[in-house]
């Protein structure tokens, strides 16, 4: 027979869920007020919710880094990113070059 899991053994929710939940909520809560009529619209404030208004229309609210910081970090290396001279950036970050990085004769990849 298989136990069912509490809720305590479900894992955290990242940084991208938090922000994501709310804004679902919000669309929820909007699209449910239109089965009821007795709906008040004002109480429920999109920019509360992880929305932002401009120009009368609701963007996500830019909370996140949607990038990896080794992708953030780039080196310029011309001769080359070799392990042993410790020279390149992404060398020193123990980190490979992406496809970001500008080097030439790389050796880091």
């Amino acid at each position: 027979t298989k136990k069912s899991q509490s809720f305590c053994c479900h894992p955290r929710p990242t940084q991208l869920e938090n922000a994501h939940i709310p804004r679902w909520f919000y669309l929820f809560k909007k699209l449910s007020s239109l089965l009821d009529e007795n709906w008040d619209s004002t109480s429920y404030s999109p920019t509360v919710y992880g929305w932002n208004i401009k120009d009368g229309e609701l963007f996500p609210k830019k909370e996140l880094n949607l990038l990896p910081d080794k992708f953030c970090q780039t080196c310029g290396c011309t001769k080359g990113c070799k392990k042993e001279q410790r020279r390149c950036k992404c060398v020193k970050a123990k980190e490979i070059c992406s496809d970001f990085c500008r080097c030439i004769y790389c050796t880091n990849r």
